[in-house]
């Protein structure tokens, strides 16, 4: 794969899922079980018995949860440069 068609298909994959692609429905379903999964966490942390017991591996989550969406922010502006509409900036 070049560099161009690597980037057009992380654009495809980051963006909205089409009809057919599985991984783009994939990459969208993980994210928003991530999504989840963090209100869920923040939830917990608010109970002081959850928090106390569990407060390492709370921490531990919201710190890879961050990473991720790191990774996904710079993938989305990364490969956004391969989309028409934001070509011209």
């Amino acid at each position: 794969m070049t560099y161009d068609r690597i980037r057009k298909r992380a654009y495809e994959l980051v963006g909205k899922a089409q009809p057919g692609d599985a991984w783009s429905y994939i990459f969208d379903f993980f994210i928003l079980s991530l999504i989840a999964l963090n209100i869920l966490a923040i939830m917990l942390e608010t109970v002081d018995l959850i928090n106390e017991k569990y407060q390492a591996q709370l921490h531990l989550f919201e710190l890879i949860s961050v990473i991720i969406f790191t990774i996904e922010y710079f993938i989305r502006v990364w490969a956004s440069f391969d989309a028409e509409k934001y070509a011209k900036f």
